[in-house]
């Protein structure tokens, strides 16, 4: 078995590493260049995963973890490995930056609020030390103060209804929130490839919630790396339908906890992230009112055929392969658009004409195949099916601030219209 080794620093004859060695959520560990031996600084947290480990003032520690999809940092004794205070910060996702030979550290926060909010603790002052404001990105015309983002835990059942497990979930919304049944709600969604959705900045988001008075969600579903390799491993290959099963469950606790309905429900996923949205729309359809594919992988069969899909094999099978075809079979959503259902959500797919990553042949499968299937059924429903290509443009990384916000505009404009969301100044 292969393991992590992830050089940290070195004092004198030891070299420390961050490692999965004897420890799936990663420890610390020291290792004698001259007698080979090898000492536990910190060990494993069975429920945190340790993500970080930053050398600061000659021999401290500052110990960046991931709980529950937030991030808290603590300072540890190098030598002892011993746990000496924990950094209060809100939910966000945290960065670190400091030296061995200096006292200051400064600390990074990013949240579904801010975009950037910045910390400096001078531990020369005192180990105690606060953190202090250092430098924050403020923007106009939004009052932070009526905005809140709570975090709650969703039963879900997947693949084996005797062993539930609970999917996270990022809700941001007003303060003055009713759970009137029919706010309309925005949920984005990744799950796959070991890849955690911490909180993140979101401007298009911030003005869904502020002047749609929307309320906008994050799921953390099986695929991801929210709690390490065997969150991620409960989600892929031939237990991949667990990732929809934990957003089709948030879906339903919105709505029997009174937060929203179907007729008022968007979901969103860009790439895999795509694919899990395009999946669950082709489950229950009922569940959805709007569903945003961003670059999404929408053909299993043939996925692996074309650039570097075939590198995603590990993630979702081989469809060469009889076995592995059957994991995929199930949830293709090119090949899974179910017949004739009373109901289906408005579809908005976006891609770019030169996307090397996720060719846009997906999209425009899919987009042929939905209208030809249940083009009917849509129009009838008055549930729109739209694709938006952006050319000369790729996968998204390194898109222009000008077709960025343009691309925000247009899929916040569709997710209003779909769910009958009204702007609010």
């Amino acid at each position: 078995m292969d393991f992590i080794y992830d050089f940290v620093t070195s004092q004198g004859d030891l070299l420390y590493f961050r490692t999965t060695a004897q420890a799936q959520n990663f420890r610390l560990i020291s290792m004698n260049i001259k007698t080979k031996e090898i000492k536990e600084i910190i060990s494993e947290d069975k429920n945190n995963i340790l993500e970080d480990v930053t050398r600061v003032y000659e021999k401290y520690f500052v110990v960046r973890y991931l709980a529950d999809v937030k991030s808290i940092i603590y300072l540890y004794d190098m030598e002892s490995g011993k746990q000496l205070r924990k950094f209060d910060l809100p939910i966000g996702t945290i960065s670190v930056w400091g030296d061995q030979h200096e006292s200051e550290i400064f600390v990074r926060l990013e949240s579904f609020l801010s975009p950037t909010i910045i910390y400096i603790c001078n531990l020369a002052d005192s180990l105690d030390a606060p953190l202090t404001l250092f430098k924050q990105i403020e923007f106009q015309g939004i009052d932070l103060n009526e905005l809140i983002t709570e975090q709650v835990f969703v039963d879900s059942d997947g693949l084996d209804p005797s062993n539930p497990v609970k999917v996270p979930m990022f809700l941001v919304h007003r303060k003055n929130l009713q759970k009137t049944g029919d706010n309309p709600t925005h949920i984005y969604v990744y799950g796959g490839f070991s890849h955690a959705m911490k909180p993140f900045f979101s401007i298009g988001a911030l003005l869904w919630i502020y002047h749609f008075h929307g309320i906008f969600a994050v799921a953390n579903v099986r695929g991801g790396a929210e709690y390490g390799e065997a969150w991620h491993r409960d989600g892929y290959k031939s237990k991949k339908i667990n990732t929809y099963y934990d957003l089709n469950a948030c879906a339903e606790w919105l709505i029997s906890e009174k937060y929203t309905q179907p007729n008022k429900v968007s979901i969103a996923g860009g790439s895999n992230g795509g694919l899990t949205v395009a999946a669950c729309a082709n489950m229950r359809p009922d569940l959805f009112a709007n569903v945003i594919i961003q670059v999404g992988v929408l053909d299993l069969y043939r996925y692996h055929k074309f650039t570097i899909g075939y590198y995603w094999c590990g993630e979702f099978g081989n469809p060469d392969i009889p076995e592995e075809f059957e994991w995929v079979k199930s949830i293709s959503p090119l090949h899974n658009i179910p017949k004739d259902p009373k109901t289906y959500p408005a579809i908005l797919m976006t891609t770019g004409d030169h996307d090397d990553r996720v060719v846009p042949a997906h999209s425009f499968k899919y987009a042929a195949q939905l209208q030809y299937q249940l083009g009917e059924t849509m129009n009838r429903l008055g549930r729109p099916l739209i694709v938006r290509i952006d050319v000369r443009a790729g996968h998204g990384a390194g898109k222009p601030t000008i077709k960025r916000i343009e691309e925000i505009a247009d899929t916040y404009s569709f997710i209003s219209y779909a769910l009958g969301a009204q702007w609010h100044d």
